[in-house]
This record gives C-alpha cells, sequence and structure tokens, in this order.
C-alpha cells in the first residue's frame, strides 16, 4: 500500500514570514522600508551587499536625515511613485532607485518601499559588452582578411581552347549566387578556379572558407560543417562556430566533396536547401548566407551509380559545371606556366632561362600530377640546376628525382 506524503498549508503568519525571509536573504537588489514617519523599519542583505554600509547606517534612523532628496523621502513627501532616480552619494558608487508609498486599505499613509541597484555595474556591463563587440568585429576583420582568396584570374595561366572556355564559365560564374561544381583530375587548379570565382564576384569583400574534406576524420566532419554545443558528445568542451556560419556572408569551398559519406551528404543536402544550419547539441537554427563551391576529381556519377553519392545533392551542386582540362592536353601552355613560375619562385632574383632542348623536354612529359606537379618541378629545378640556364639534363634529374 503505497503512501503519499502529507500535506498542510501556511498560516498567514507563517506565508508572511516566509516572503520576508526571502525578499531579507535572497533578492538581488536592495530593499529598504520606512514607516509613515519615514524611519528605516528593514533593509534586506542586498542593501549592505550593494552600498557596502552596514544595516545600522538605516536602521533606526530617518530617511530626511539620511537622504532627505533620495527616491523613498520623495515618495513620502508626495504620496506617488518615484522611478529611476539617481544617486551617486552613497559610497561613491551610483545607485537608481525606484520608490513606492505604502498606503493602507482606507487611503491612510503607512510608509514607503524603494528598491535600487548599483547603477555603476550596468555602466561597467555596457562598457564591457562594448569593448567585446569591438573585439568580435576585429576578430572577424582578421578572420576576413585571413581567408581572403590567395589568387585571381590572372594567376590562372593558359590559352589553350579548352581552358579558356573553362575560365570563360568561371568568371560568369563569379557574378552568380549559384553553387559551382569544380571537376578535374588532382592537381589541375581546382582550388584556384573556386578562389578565383570568389575574387572576382560580388562576395569578395567576405569570408573564404577552405573545407577539405577527406582531410577531416568522418567523425567530426559534421562539427566542422556545422558546429556543435558545449556537451553535445565526448571532448565537446565549449561551443563550436561551424564552417558554414564562418563563412556567412562569403563563400565556403568544399574540397574533394566526392568522398564525404552519404549520411552526412543529407545533411549537407537540408542545409543547402533550408539555407539555415542546426549545430550539433541544438535544436536551433541559424539562418546562413553562403555561395558554395564544391570540387571533385572522382567521376560523381559513377559514385552515384554505386550508391555513394547522392543524385538530389549532385543537381544542388551541379547549378554551373567547371570542367578543368589535364595538363598533357594543352601541352601548349606548359612553356607559359614554367615562366610564370619561374618569375614566382625566383625570390627577387632574375629568373634563370630553359633551354629548348629543357623545354621540350617539359613538354613532352604527361604530368599525371598537373600543373601541381609541374610547379614541384620548377621548383626543383631551380635549386638543383648546374650552370647560368636550365638544361635538358637538369629536366632530366628533376623528373627521375621526382616520386
Amino acid at each position: 500500500m503505497s503512501h503519499s506524503p502529507s500535506h498542510r498549508s501556511f498560516s498567514p503568519a507563517e506565508l508572511n514570514a516566509l516572503i520576508l525571509n526571502a525578499i531579507r536573504e535572497f533578492a538581488t537588489e536592495a530593499i529598504q522600508i520606512t514607516d509613515a514617519e519615514g524611519n528605516y523599519i528593514f533593509c534586506n542583505q542586498a542593501f549592505s551587499t550593494i552600498t557596502r554600509l552596514p544595516m545600522s547606517e538605516r536602521l533606526g534612523k530617518n530617511v530626511f536625515d539620511v537622504q532627505p532628496d533620495g527616491a523613498c523621502a520623495t515618495a513620502l513627501r508626495s504620496g506617488k511613485p518615484v522611478y529611476g532616480h539617481i544617486n551617486e552619494s552613497t559610497a561613491d558608487r551610483v545607485m537608481i532607485s525606484n520608490a513606492s508609498p505604502i498606503f493602507d486599505e482606507s487611503g491612510h499613509l503607512m510608509g514607503a518601499i524603494s528598491v535600487f541597484n548599483d547603477k555603476t555595474s550596468y555602466i561597467d556591463m555596457a562598457r564591457s559588452m562594448e569593448k567585446k563587440e569591438k573585439e568580435i568585429h576585429r576578430l572577424k576583420e582578421q578572420l576576413k582578411s585571413l581567408n581572403q582568396p590567395a589568387y585571381a584570374f590572372k594567376d590562372l595561366i593558359g590559352t589553350h581552347p579548352d581552358f579558356v572556355r573553362c575560365l570563360n564559365k568561371a568568371r560568369q560564374a563569379a557574378f552568380s549566387g549559384a553553387s559551382v561544381l569544380i571537376t578535374g583530375e588532382s592537381g589541375t587548379g581546382k582550388e584556384l578556379v573556386a578562389n578565383a570565382i570568389h575574387q572576382q564576384g560580388n562576395r569578395a569583400g567576405g569570408p573564404f572558407i577552405r573545407v577539405n574534406c577527406p582531410a577531416i576524420p568522418a567523425t567530426l566532419l559534421e562539427s566542422e560543417l556545422f558546429g556543435h554545443e558545449k556537451g553535445a558528445f565526448t571532448g565537446a568542451v565549449k561551443d563550436k562556430i561551424g564552417k558554414f556560419e564562418l563563412a556567412h556572408g562569403g563563400s565556403i569551398f568544399l574540397d574533394e566533396i566526392g568522398d564525404m559519406e552519404v549520411v552526412l551528404q543529407s545533411k549537407l543536402l537540408r542545409v543547402l536547401q533550408e539555407r539555415e544550419v542546426e549545430r550539433i547539441g541544438s535544436n536551433k537554427t541559424v539562418s546562413i548566407d553562403v555561395r558554395v563551391i564544391a570540387a571533385t576529381n572522382q567521376d560523381l556519377w559513377q559514385q552515384i551509380e554505386k550508391g555513394l553519392f547522392r543524385k538530389d545533392l549532385y543537381y544542388r551542386l551541379d547549378v554551373i559545371h567547371i570542367e578543368i582540362p589535364p595538363l598533357r592536353q594543352r601541352r601548349g601552355d606548359i612553356p607559359l606556366l614554367v615562366e610564370h613560375m619561374l618569375k614566382k619562385h625566383a625570390d627577387g632574383k632574375i629568373p634563370c632561362r630553359v633551354s629548348r632542348d629543357a623545354l621540350n623536354e617539359l613538354t613532352a612529359y604527361d604530368w599525371p600530377g598537373n600543373v601541381r606537379e609541374l610547379e614541384n618541378v620548377v621548383e626543383k629545378l631551380l635549386l638543383y640546376h648546374d650552370g647560368p640556364d636550365i638544361e635538358k639534363a637538369d629536366v632530366l634529374y628533376a623528373l627521375g628525382s621526382h616520386p
């Protein structure tokens, strides 16, 4: 047989005592009560905390002697409430007070009550918030500068018709808010094109956030993209802002998106559709204004057929499709690229020349690593070439030592 605990109601005297004790011990604002003649008859603990004065400075004394121009004295004289009264004379602190006369049921004045707090703390809080807002603004500006694209269209070198068509399409994409999917082999310069699209467009003043999808463990990628709340999972010791929130007002570059797990692809699709993110561990959504540029070296249609990539996400990303040709398909651009790279890595010195035989050797090579591999070899040639010019032997040595 179960027994429910017995209950009893407070008597009026007990209830009054309970309320009075709560006001005395736990109220965070200072409270004073006077009788009709202005004699202080009550002060709570917060009075001493806020004013830094003992209660003996009030109890037993008269408000017209202690604070004749204060809110409580004014309320007693006028018989009307007083709001927002400023008093700067208490312990060199600025107080803001409200006071009201107390009347009995017959309308006779019984006394007054005043409630006040330290305005100085509000001022300090406002100044602290202003300081923090300035710091946040400074950090945001730093973030923008740190995440500005390092390349523009002038850095994309080539005259081959396929490459020129690629660049023209990228320039058109720059002034569109549509999602862009850049495809091409590894090392063809997909990130460079993404940089240039952002830099050329109307989001150039906003951040450019890079996310290398395969470089981040699958278990952490969701948190990196969308953020998390403190305590959302083991190790989440503080709130984390995701990459999409950081990219607000700018662009996010999702590199090698073909390596993203299918489960996370569905969450990414929702973000692209709804234009809002939900941090892990939170039930609140944050609206975002982000231009998405994705890249992959994989055949996404093959991935779709294998069930490794969502078709609906593909269509959401592939609004503008830019395919970068591999370097072996535009061999005529290699001399231009070599000249550009020699100047880039000359460290202010007069760049050395490349002999015709050396250039022919560079042009004949297939460059499986594309432009990235070519730049690596050019840097080696600058370090290891023997003599004033780069010769065929130097190229053969650099290519031979190249993995």
